[in-house]
């Protein structure tokens, strides 16, 4: 117990074997309740604000579990304005609370109580360039916190990723969150061709449309795509345009060539899904189509492809969920 935050303690003890703790003979005043959690697995310490006066106080005291930040993680890069948060549970957690933060000035950009699920997408459209922080702390079904995490700071760059693919050479290009990589094998243009990888940020709204089942709290950090089969997506959409260096003129790779994709992904990032239905689709002005090509990894979560055009592609799911029925025969 400390009179403010740079006092000297003014009593301080330890818990009986039962959990409890006592001060006796406390002046009256105000003072900081400083608690320390007994193993590593404890947040450092906490504090809180107590009035002492004529009558003695009992008060309960619940320390926080830590719990880690999934995505983005610390001093990483977004390429996205309304990013998805994704943590780790709190296994007596019923619900979490979320706040974003810009790191210059502490400027309060989100801040949300009652998510029940570990992935959150924030309503707030970032600004490219700026660096933010966020944290999340964890709340029982009795309204006490029960774990919370370190913050982490990120930056948003939305710039396109632009690299050089020569006639000879191989050519690898690779998003910021490094998420994403192209490989160019050698003897696939004729030219020099200028390609543009690009995040898919429209993608909340055209062509990946419809009720993001992360946003807000709800239970899967995926969005539906509007067009066809009710595919979902894994958040993961991007553009990968080319064009000639000397005329600027759309390009296109030699007949029967082709490039690489690979995506990497998150469990978090599936929900409910049918995770060996993942696969790379591409936009063909109407429906997303799937890449023949495409081939998913389950245990090293990478989605790799070897389209031989450039276009709009996402990441989609064919499934949601698998439901077994048993067949009974009856004989009569």
């Amino acid at each position: 117990m400390i009179g403010n935050a740079t006092d000297p303690p003014v009593f301080s003890t330890t818990t009986t074997v039962s959990g409890t703790f006592a001060f006796l003979g406390v002046p009256s005043g105000n003072y900081q309740l400083k608690t320390y959690g007994p193993t590593a697995e404890y947040t450092g310490w906490q504090a809180s604000t107590i009035t002492v006066g004529s009558t003695d106080i009992r008060r309960d005291v619940y320390l926080r579990k830590k719990m880690t930040l999934l995505f983005p993680p610390q001093n990483s890069v977004v390429e996205t304005w309304s990013p998805l948060f994704c943590w780790q549970g709190s296994p007596e957690a019923v619900e979490y609370t979320f706040q974003l933060n810009k790191t210059s000035d502490w400027t309060l950009i989100d801040f949300v109580h009652h998510i029940p699920a570990t992935c959150y997408r924030t309503s707030q459209v970032l600004q490219n360039g700026v660096q933010y922080t966020w944290e999340i702390a964890a709340t029982d079904r009795n309204g006490h916190g029960v774990g919370a995490t370190h913050s982490a700071e990120f930056t948003v760059n939305t710039t396109p990723v632009t690299g050089t693919v020569q006639p000879t050479g191989v050519t690898i290009i690779t998003s910021r969150d490094n998420n994403i990589e192209l490989r160019f094998p050698s003897g696939v243009v004729s030219q020099t061709v200028v390609v543009n990888y690009a995040r898919n940020n429209a993608a909340v709204t055209l062509p990946l449309v419809g009720a993001m089942n992360g946003e807000n709290g709800l239970s899967e950090p995926t969005f539906r795509v509007m067009s066809n089969n009710n595919l979902v997506g894994v958040d993961r959409s991007f553009y990968v345009t080319a064009t000639y260096e000397s005329t600027g003129l759309p390009a296109d790779l030699l007949p029967g060539a082709s490039y690489t994709i690979t995506v990497d992904y998150a469990d978090t990032e599936t929900g409910t899904a049918v995770e060996n239905t993942l696969a790379l689709y591409w936009w063909d002005g109407n429906q997303w189509v799937k890449e023949p090509s495409s081939a998913v990894d389950t245990i090293n979560n990478i989605v790799t492809a070897a389209p031989g055009h450039f276009s709009l592609w996402a990441v989609l799911l064919g499934e949601t969920h698998r439901l077994y029925l048993p067949l009974v025969m009856k004989n009569y």
